[in-house]
């Protein structure tokens, strides 16, 4: 038997996760900077492309699950606001049109706490950009947790959750984006 090994890596397997991104500010870009900013030994460094790779494979699947359940979340695109641009994962639509936010993360860090432990800031505050975005109070975060919870179940874990937000909480939410992309274009020549 003659094993050769192959020269691939993962972005050999690159799935596309939306359209091509238009300039600008964009939601993740200023979550990023601001999570840079307040816990830097977490957030700076190089990005895990592999890890990138897996999350866009679990939105797919999950995607494709609802489709295949005849549950309708459409991936809508790009929306813009105040020079702020965000593309949530999906969105669906209550009975009475109410618009939902639905958002997919894949995840290496334990399920404990999810969604009030602060080591998840950055996902509510992505949810609370796109429910600005839209006009929506609503969201729902699906996350596939990878190792479970570190303790007693290093297994995967599936977990969903919604979220009814304050006017309040949208409107002090997209002030601090609007900050901090404020600060970001005075810092670009």
């Amino acid at each position: 038997m003659i094993i050769t090994p192959r020269a691939v890596t993962v972005a050999d397997l690159a799935l596309l996760p939306s359209p091509p991104r238009t300039e600008g500010a964009h939601v993740s870009t200023l979550i990023k900077a601001l999570c840079e900013a307040l816990e830097p030994e977490r957030f700076s460094g190089e990005m895990d492309y592999t890890r990138f790779e897996v999350g866009y494979a679990v939105e797919r699947a999950i995607e494709r699950a609802w489709a295949e359940r005849h549950i309708t979340v459409i991936r809508p695109g790009e929306f813009t606001v105040n020079g702020i641009t965000g593309s949530p994962d999906g969105v669906s639509f209550e009975d009475d049109g109410t618009i939902v936010i639905e958002e997919i993360k894949c995840t290496w860090m334990s399920s404990r706490g999810c969604p009030e432990d602060r080591k998840f800031w950055h996902w509510i505050v992505q949810m609370k950009a796109y429910a600005h975005l839209l006009g929506t109070d609503r969201a729902r975060l699906h996350v596939l947790f990878v190792n479970g919870n570190y303790a007693d179940e290093r297994t995967p874990q599936y977990r969903s959750w919604d979220f009814q937000f304050t006017t309040r909480e949208i409107e002090e939410n997209w002030a601090m984006l609007r900050n901090q992309a404020d600060a970001v274009r005075r810092q670009t020549p």
